[in-house]
């Protein structure tokens, strides 16, 4: 189980907490199923967590000695940061969001609305810690008036993880600083203000919906994008690594291959976004310094040039490769974005899935042991209401016996549940789960007729885990009945003859 579907439970003593330093709320706002508030908010909290949040939100300080006022953050389910593999997937992804969220680049000069180091996310464990984890041991003086601590000593406090990456160590009375050394903290800024504007915008409701969306190809590319992005956009990041972490991200939104990145990066923009008079330049030189910083470590090219209409005069150089490359990143995103949903309301990847491979799914969820039979039967509904919808598409490949296989999981699934069922539809599905497998199916097929006329439909609510077997079983039976019959009478003519 994931972090964000844990966030469903009831969460134990044992807790994290979450902080963005750097950015602040009016107003407690849900972004991929956390719940963010302010540092000043900590209404309906216990007391323990609660005096955990006002702890921590003391040791966040910008610089020097300005402690931040008001910042923001999350209580999670905890994360041990002292076992070495910790899943944070969910929360990087909702780190890049907002960075993404916060980077738009300037209309004019390109330059990002703030940094990704904006976006920093601290996340704190409360620990018993080894006091010497928790100052540097040598060539330093202490300035603080704190009282020395011996090393050997167990001291109160929490670990951290800064970015994902660095794991630092805190006490009651610890500074964290950021990234960097003089942060610009935004006036206007306001997470839950800005979240809410920019969600009446297709591309930003596209993106907030991929958190905590079931894992795709498509969406695991887009995720991997915007870290690359996030990267690229770093206040401290230099030109040059700047232009590669950038190129890296349209790697993955648009699925370059190995081969012709470069054609294919300027063929897959121009599908995107148009014929734009200069795109294709701008493509070309783009990852023409790309590829001449990868392999030969710099380029002298980081701006865009214009040739001359005639004459032998030098290019007219203009902005830099990469502020253009910010915006046509974000276009190229927007296009994908939308593009995604708007299949996503048409349907169209089911259209491309038959009856034949969801029965088979079926079959896969019904045998998942690792889960309890009402949610086996929870989780088939929707495939079963998808079964029902393209039911009268023709295929040739739909199998009897993968249909009565479904029926068959469904069935034990629905006896080990402990629902009530009537006694007559009880000893159907029993029988449909012990009927012999013939090379003609004929005992299985008796069974599921029989199954298909023991179940009250009056009795059976469409939210009752029956219901999906009824539903399911009527499927089945309405795709093998004439086959059935056709079966039936072969053996009549047998007989006879």
């Amino acid at each position: 189980m994931n972090l964000i579907s844990l966030l469903a439970l009831n969460m134990a003593d044992d807790f994290s907490i979450v902080a963005l330093p750097f950015l602040k709320t009016s107003r407690p706002v849900q972004l991929g199923g956390l719940t963010i508030r302010s540092t000043e908010d900590l209404g309906g909290l216990p007391d323990n967590r609660a005096a955990a949040v006002r702890e921590i939100s003391r040791m966040l300080f910008a610089q020097d000695d300005f402690r931040i006022k008001a910042a923001c953050y999350s209580l999670i389910p905890m994360i041990d940061l002292d076992r070495a593999v910790h899943d944070t997937t969910d929360l990087e992804q909702i780190r890049s969001v907002i960075a993404y969220l916060y980077s738009p680049p300037d209309d004019v000069f390109g330059r990002p609305f703030l940094h990704t180091e904006h976006a920093s996310v601290l996340v704190f464990t409360p620990s018993m810690l080894s006091a010497y984890l928790t100052r540097p041991p040598t060539n330093v003086i202490n300035v603080s008036g704190l009282a020395p601590i011996e090393d050997s000593t167990r001291v109160r406090g929490y670990a951290g993880l800064h970015n994902f990456y660095h794991h630092f160590w805190v006490v009651p009375g610890s500074r964290v600083y950021g990234p960097l050394q003089n942060p610009v903290l935004n006036i206007s800024q306001d997470l839950a203000e800005d979240i809410e504007r920019a969600s009446q915008q297709a591309t930003y409701r596209s993106l907030f919906r991929l958190l905590g969306a079931p894992a795709s190809p498509a969406n695991s590319r887009i995720m991997t994008a915007l870290r690359w992005y996030a990267s690229a956009n770093q206040e401290s990041a230099d030109d040059y690594s700047a232009i590669v972490h950038l190129a890296i991200a349209f790697e993955s939104l648009l699925g370059l291959p190995q081969s012709e990145k470069t054609a294919r990066l300027v063929d897959a923009i121009a599908l995107l976004l148009g014929r734009t008079p200069r795109l294709d330049l701008w493509a070309l030189q783009f990852y023409d310094a790309r590829s001449r910083i990868v392999h030969e470590g710099r380029t002298f090219d980081l701006r865009f040039g214009i040739a001359p209409g005639t004459g032998k005069q030098e290019s007219q150089i203009y902005q830099s490769l990469f502020s253009y490359g910010s915006q046509v990143f974000r276009l190229c995103l927007g296009a994908l974005l939308v593009g995604m949903e708007l299949a996503e309301r048409a349907g169209l990847a089911e259209k491309f899935v038959t009856n034949q491979e969801r029965y088979a799914e079926l079959c896969r969820l019904f045998s998942d042991q690792t889960t309890v039979p009402s949610m086996r039967l929870q989780k088939a509904r929707k495939l079963v209401e998808t079964v029902e919808r393209y039911r009268f598409v023709g295929e040739t490949g739909l199998q009897i016996e993968t249909m009565i296989g479904a029926v068959r999981g469904a069935a034990q699934a629905l006896i080990d549940s402990g629902a009530s069922i009537p006694v007559t539809t009880s000893t159907a599905l029993i029988a449909v789960v012990q009927a012999k497998k013939t090379q003609d199916h004929l005992e299985q097929l008796e069974a599921l007729r029989d199954l298909d006329s023991a179940f009250p439909e009056a009795q059976l609510p469409n939210h009752d885990v029956g219901d999906v077997v009824r539903r399911l079983t009527k499927l089945a039976w309405g795709s093998v009945f004439m086959h059935y019959h056709w079966l039936k009478k072969q053996n009549v003519d047998s007989a006879a003859e």
